[in-house]
């Protein structure tokens, strides 16, 4: 795996790879980027963690991030998505709204949500209807950091057969 965390830029452009990016929350929120990014160590693909150790303060450097993170969306083939049960996360419902519903033939989404998420429903069936629209019928989604490693592990397994 090649690790890319928040704003680096220095990965080659010719990298075919599949590329995943750890959506979710970071303010007020464990780690869970580090967590899952752990799990999938051994695999043959790039993660873009848009988590870093300071989050920017100033206005320049906060659109940077913002910036950085919406590139690294575009760039992905994976969209992975993780709603902690510590906050509300509303940048995190905003992107996997926008990604869902304008991207969802050219990604592959995994969206996992803690059982005690407060807008649990809401992702649900906001994320069912946008897939239903586009075809999508049979949509899983997951309820710890393990099981949704396991369907990223899964996945990347079989494109790479």
């Amino acid at each position: 795996m090649t690790y890319i965390e928040a704003i680096d830029n220095n990965e080659k452009e010719e990298d075919k790879r599949l590329k995943l990016f750890l959506a979710g929350g970071i303010t007020n929120c464990s780690d869970w980027q580090k967590e899952l990014a752990n799990k999938l160590m051994d695999l043959d693909i790039i993660v873009y963690n848009p988590r870093r150790e300071k989050y920017p303060s100033g206005l320049e450097e906060v659109e940077k991030q913002i910036r950085w993170e919406y590139e690294k969306l575009k760039k992905s083939d994976i969209i992975s998505v993780w709603f902690a049960h510590e906050t509300i996360q509303p940048i995190t419902l905003y992107e996997l709204g926008k990604w869902v519903n304008s991207h969802i033939k050219d990604k592959h989404f995994f969206i996992g949500i803690d059982p005690e998420y407060e807008r649990k429903i809401d992702v649900e069936i906001q994320t069912k209807l946008a897939l239903e629209d586009n075809g999508i019928f049979d949509f899983v989604f997951y309820e710890n950091i393990d099981d949704l490693a396991k369907a990223v592990r899964a996945y990347v397994d079989e494109i790479e057969r």
